[in-house]
């Protein structure tokens, strides 16, 4: 059976990258018993990295699934609508163009709250988000929150910097 065949070469082609990847870390750490255990945890410690790695982009190609079944969902609705004629063509534009936007908006949504989601929950020293206009004062209440954030390594609260271009800025004093 070719699909047996198939994952039969797949799971030989992930043995020999272990392998590899075992011998590379071994030899770096200095060859012996020692570097053979330091190897064997780096190995495992890949082996989780790359399953999660995995994990995030299938969540990511399972949003690109649901982009896909809500851009048919409104292209069929359109067509049906338009198919009518008449009255019913302003029905269609009027879907093609409120379902369109209202997915898009659903999209920004689901990746703004994904990414916010992963800066507050990453083990890195220095997150930089930069904004402007509508997309900054959106940003404002994320920065409030990562500041009452603790750095999980050193117990400490978390460091931040805010900076902003005054010229910019909405000033409800002002009519701006």
């Amino acid at each position: 059976d070719r699909s047996g065949r198939l994952v039969a070469l797949g799971g030989l082609v992930w043995l020999v990258g272990l392998v590899l990847a075992f011998t590379g870390l071994w030899t770096a750490a200095g060859g012996g018993g020692a570097g053979a255990a330091q190897g064997a945890v780096e190995l495992f410690d890949t082996v989780i990295r790359v399953g999660s790695n995995l994990a995030s982009f299938a969540r990511l190609a399972a949003f690109g699934l649901t982009h896909a079944a809500l851009g048919t969902v409104i292209w069929q609705g359109t067509v049906a609508l338009w198919s009518l004629g008449g009255a019913a063509w302003f029905a269609a534009v009027l879907l093609f163009a409120v379902g369109n936007a209202l997915e898009f908006s659903l999209e920004a949504l689901v990746a703004g709250v994904q990414a916010f989601q992963l800066a507050k929950w990453c083990d890195a020293d220095v997150i930089v988000y930069v904004g402007c206009g509508e997309r900054g004062n959106e940003m404002a209440d994320v920065m409030t929150d990562l500041a009452g954030l603790e750095d999980s390594r050193t117990g400490a609260a978390a460091r931040t910097a805010h900076g902003g271009d005054r010229q910019h800025l909405e000033h409800a004093d002002d009519g701006a």
